[in-house]
């Protein structure tokens, strides 16, 4: 890896562990996990031609702890509100943004 790879995924790393909160988060089939993450809420999502908009909660994660998440696995936050991956949105190798929907 080189430096600049080194020195992006150290500051993926500290915003992360800054601006995030302690998540479960649970592949399926797996023991859960205690991770860091950011929670955003009422993220604007365009459709199609960008007629259709909604809105989604995306939770970013680092890969280097939790990997690629799959559709069904779960993340939870330290007020028991549970979420359910639908699906990853972003994945740059340092850090990975999926959309969940509530359980």
């Amino acid at each position: 890896m080189s430096n600049f790879n080194q020195a992006l995924e150290n500051m993926d790393e500290d915003v992360v562990r800054t601006f995030g909160e302690p998540l479960l988060y649970t592949k399926q089939g797996a023991e859960p996990l205690e991770t860091m993450g950011i929670v955003d809420y009422d993220v604007i999502m365009n459709g199609e031609y960008a007629q259709v908009q909604e809105t989604e909660t995306m939770i970013t994660l680092l890969v280097k702890e939790v990997g690629t998440p799959d559709r069904g696995d779960t993340i939870q936050n330290a007020d028991n509100q549970q979420w359910i991956v639908d699906r990853p949105v972003n994945n740059d190798r340092h850090l990975v943004q999926v959309a969940v929907i509530s359980s």
